[in-house]
Protein backbone atom coordinates (compact mmCIF):
# COMPACT_ATOMS: atom_id res chain seq x y z
CA UNK A 1 0.00 0.00 0.00
CA UNK A 2 2.97 2.49 0.66
CA UNK A 3 6.51 2.96 2.51
CA UNK A 4 7.81 5.50 4.50
CA UNK A 5 11.48 6.68 5.10
CA UNK A 6 11.25 7.80 8.20
CA UNK A 7 8.99 7.91 11.51
CA UNK A 8 7.90 10.61 11.10
CA UNK A 9 6.80 9.99 7.50
CA UNK A 10 5.29 6.49 8.97
CA UNK A 11 2.39 8.85 11.18
CA UNK A 12 1.64 11.01 8.02
CA UNK A 13 0.87 7.82 5.80
CA UNK A 14 -0.90 5.98 8.32
CA UNK A 15 -3.17 8.97 8.49
CA UNK A 16 -3.06 9.75 4.49
CA UNK A 17 -3.87 5.59 3.61
CA UNK A 18 -5.12 3.74 6.78
CA UNK A 19 -4.04 0.88 6.67
CA UNK A 20 -5.00 -2.46 8.42
CA UNK A 21 -1.85 -3.43 9.79
CA UNK A 22 1.60 -1.69 9.42
CA UNK A 23 5.10 -3.15 9.93
CA UNK A 24 7.99 -0.88 11.41
CA UNK A 25 11.60 -1.82 11.24
CA UNK A 26 13.44 -1.26 14.89
CA UNK A 27 15.72 0.91 12.88
CA UNK A 28 14.22 3.89 12.01
CA UNK A 29 15.52 7.45 11.16
CA UNK A 30 14.42 10.63 12.37
CA UNK A 31 12.02 9.14 15.18
CA UNK A 32 12.80 5.74 16.69
CA UNK A 33 10.33 2.80 16.53
CA UNK A 34 9.00 3.20 20.22
CA UNK A 35 8.49 6.80 20.24
CA UNK A 36 6.75 6.03 16.53
CA UNK A 37 4.67 3.21 17.73
CA UNK A 38 3.12 5.31 21.20
CA UNK A 39 1.92 8.27 18.13
CA UNK A 40 0.55 5.79 16.02
CA UNK A 41 -1.15 4.37 19.78
CA UNK A 42 -2.56 7.57 20.18
CA UNK A 43 -3.45 9.39 17.39
CA UNK A 44 -4.20 6.85 14.89
CA UNK A 45 -4.72 3.03 16.55
CA UNK A 46 -3.75 0.43 13.96
CA UNK A 47 -2.21 -3.31 14.19
CA UNK A 48 1.79 -2.68 14.08
CA UNK A 49 4.39 -5.89 13.45
CA UNK A 50 7.50 -4.75 14.44
CA UNK A 51 10.70 -6.54 12.47
CA UNK A 52 14.58 -6.08 13.19
CA UNK A 53 17.11 -6.82 10.11
CA UNK A 54 18.98 -7.86 13.00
Amino acid sequence: MGTARNGRDVIDKIKALKPDVVTLDVEMPIMDVLEALNRIMNECPTAVVMLSST
